[in-house]
């Protein structure tokens, strides 16, 4: 999996492949783009985690609402790994909207979520603040946050597999 970071305000548009722009008629599918329940905050902007298959090479991304042409488009050709991802999630305060719970005993079913988009919450977003930010001593019998978000990153991509 490739990973990239977007401003809010931000969408994705073209899609390059290998062979050029993604065709849906030669893969006979849209790429799997999917944006992540996380987002750190730089300069104010909140910069939410998207990832991406491995076969996509850039992504063209551009202001959603045009209000003053200002930026017309952007193409990212640097996608991050997940080990990238980490690292930067590692550096400051990283963010994770609520998710609604599930309940089973009343039957209603979760709510649905389309490909690439986060379920929306009325609740506030909540503030990771209790990861360290160094490895625990040697003492201690816990894994690094490092080893954490390493073994988080890589059920995520077994999960879609």
């Amino acid at each position: 999996m490739k990973y990239f970071f977007l401003s809010d305000g931000w969408t994705t548009g073209r899609i390059w492949e290998f062979g050029g722009l993604w065709s849906e008629l030669a893969w006979n599918r849209k790429p799997f783009l999917q944006k992540q329940p996380l987002y750190i905050q730089e300069n104010g902007e909140n910069l939410w985690l998207y990832k991406t298959e491995e076969a996509v090479l850039m992504v063209e991304v551009m202001p959603k609402a045009i209000t003053k042409p200002t930026i017309g488009q952007v193409v990212l050709k640097r996608l991050l790994t997940a080990d990238q991802v980490v690292e930067r999630l590692c550096t400051g305060p990283v963010f994770h909207p609520e998710q609604p719970r599930q309940s089973n005993e009343t039957g209603n079913k979760p709510e649905e979520t389309r490909s690439g988009v986060a379920p929306q919450s009325t609740k506030p977003d909540l503030l990771i603040t209790d990861m360290p930010t160094q490895p625990p001593s040697s003492q201690s019998s816990s894994p690094s946050v490092m080893t954490r978000l390493r073994q988080f990153a890589k059920r995520t991509v077994t999960s879609r597999a």
